[in-house]
């Protein structure tokens, strides 16, 4: 894996654990409605992390073109970007900015 690689499955990875729709409900009773405005608030996400992991795909198969590369790593920024935005707009204890990685 070269570092592009290695930041991206950071990022993908914190993104999916930032999914935890029913986070915080353990012990009390779920009621239909309670998972439903779990899912309703979550469903977003799902579809920046679905636009990232698409095109993380793309961005890792060896044979692409230089447009191809710079369409899909376009793609994928912004996936994580919006996917960080809506968080801290829709959970307003997280934070908006991507995670700084110290370790690459």
């Amino acid at each position: 894996m070269n570092k592009a690689e290695k930041l991206r499955a950071y990022e993908l990875n914190d993104m999916v654990g930032k999914i935890a729709p029913l986070t915080g409900m353990g012990g009390k009773t779920q009621t239909t409605l309670e998972i439903g405005k779990s899912w309703i608030a979550h469903e977003p996400l799902l579809q920046y992390l679905k636009t990232a992991l698409d095109a993380n795909v793309w961005l890792s198969i060896n044979s692409k073109s230089q447009g191809a590369i710079e369409f899909y790593s376009e793609r994928y920024n912004t996936a994580v970007e919006e996917f960080y935005e809506c968080l801290a707009e829709t959970f307003s204890s997280e934070s908006n900015k991507r995670p700084a990685v110290d370790w690459l």
